[in-house]
């Protein structure tokens, strides 16, 4: 079966590396946290993954919602680390920058189909089959390749 929508994409691509998908809502110190995906990492990768549709929520909502999941997971203390995925429009910055506070977020906007059987490729994400145009190096957005070259 093919996944349709972004969150569906989102789902398959994480299952198939090997990441379980929980049940949900999910059940955190005794509260429901409702969200479109949820899931754990397995082996040496213990984090809980929380998948948000930003097509169907407002921001505000997201935000307290993975807010209040990293609390609950304080209050347990919980060393289990929190990532947020958020699949569609891109949320502003002062959301962005809230929820960086409690958890690593990674939007990426919408998901795109694969090419020739291979797993769904996200938006934003890069493709590691695809020849790096810089040798390898990876660029900051001011053209520098680290934090030793230093340009006017």
């Amino acid at each position: 079966m093919t996944a349709t929508t972004p969150v569906g994409k989102i789902v398959e691509l994480l299952t198939g590396v090997g990441y379980k998908q929980l049940a949900t809502p999910l059940d955190i110190a005794g509260l429901k946290f409702e969200f479109p995906a949820a899931f754990l990492g397995t082996g040496s990768s213990p984090d809980l993954i929380v998948v948000c549709d930003t097509a169907f929520e407002p921001e505000e909502r997201v935000r307290n919602k993975i807010q209040s999941i990293a609390r609950a997971l304080d209050v347990m203390m919980s060393r289990r680390p929190l990532t947020a995925i958020l699949a569609g429009p891109r949320p502003g910055t002062a959301t962005l920058d809230a929820i960086s506070k409690v958890c690593r977020v990674l939007p990426i906007g919408v998901a795109l189909t694969g090419r020739g059987g291979r797993a769904p490729k996200l938006a934003g994400c890069p493709d590691a089959t695809q020849a790096s145009p810089n040798d390898g190096r990876n660029r900051r957005p001011d053209g520098r390749t680290s934090a030793t070259d230093r340009r006017p």
